[in-house]
């Protein structure tokens, strides 16, 4: 599972509206709702496996085990049903479809109240508001404070990277096949070592969890700034009132994330500045 914070731009402060431009990227198998989801042909793949691992199963065990299959027709119904389906058709696999929402981003949302929020102008210490005007946000501060720590973190960090400093990226590449290996080679260089012991092994670890910093040998701090200003977005994704999902990357399980875009932050900023002053920013925390 991972969690995520999802920011939602309403032109009203009415919970439907974030409802309705939520609705389209729900995940289907979770929540069960049938909008926008379709039949998805797997047959390709799912023969495949099946030819693969058939003498563990029976057609049927393997279609509803592995693909969530429990109607099964000799021929293409002349209604298709709501649900995953496969035809079979003289014991062997002929079509398999998956019913699923294809765009899903969530299983399950919740919207956060604004109070804990820094960078949010006119909120009373009583207020406790599920949404905010575009205009109360911050924005200039939000990412002045954002390029300080990264600079901050920069000249911190760079007296540590010496020219023979040894990248992790680099350790694995040399030694594709003996991951302890290149663990050894990476965490015995004497700047690791230093690091840990004069900034903390556990505050080290949250840095390099969010933040590549192997690169700082190599960069200037501007460029070090520049190339980590993408995580300084407030949100990992953002629902526009037009219905459109903007992402830094597909999120999945664990926190793990894919085809990430690189100029996110050129991506979301611009984006930012189209959005009118009196619209509504719901700020959700997104579950997949």
């Amino acid at each position: 599972m991972s969690h995520f914070t999802t920011f939602v731009i309403t032109k009203t402060n009415d919970r439907k509206e974030l409802d309705r431009l939520m609705l389209p990227y729900h995940e289907y198998e979770c929540t069960g709702i049938t909008d926008y989801c379709i039949h998805v042909d797997r047959s390709e793949e799912a023969i495949k496996e099946y030819n693969d691992h058939k003498e563990d199963y029976t057609i049927e065990d393997f279609l509803e085990s592995w693909y969530g299959v429990n109607e099964i027709y000799e021929e293409e119904p002349s209604e298709k049903p709501q649900d995953s389906y496969a035809i079979v058709k003289d014991g062997e696999i002929k079509k398999v479809y998956d019913f699923t929402n294809p765009n899903h981003k969530w299983d399950y949302y919740i919207p956060y109240d604004w109070k804990a929020w820094s960078y949010i102008d006119g909120l009373k210490d009583e207020d406790e508001p599920e949404t905010i005007k575009k205009s109360q946000f911050n924005i200039d501060q939000f990412m002045a404070d954002k390029r300080d720590y990264f600079s901050g973190l920069y000249n911190k960090l760079k007296p540590y990277f010496t020219p023979d400093f040894i990248s992790w990226e680099q350790a694995r590449k040399e030694n594709p096949e003996n991951i302890d290996k290149a663990r050894e080679i990476y965490n015995n260089q004497k700047s690791i070592k230093k690091m840990d012991k004069e900034i903390g092994s556990t505050e080290m670890f949250h840095i390099r969890w969010s933040i590549t910093v192997d690169n700082i040998a190599s960069m200037t701090e501007e460029e070090f700034v520049q190339n980590n200003l993408s995580t300084a977005a407030p949100f990992w994704a953002m629902v526009l009132p037009t219905g459109e999902w903007i992402e830094k990357g597909h999120m999945g399980w664990w926190a793990v994330s894919w085809d990430e875009d690189e100029n996110f932050n050129k991506t979301w900023t611009e984006v930012w500045k189209t959005i009118p002053d009196d619209y509504y920013i719901w700020r959700c925390d997104c579950h997949t």
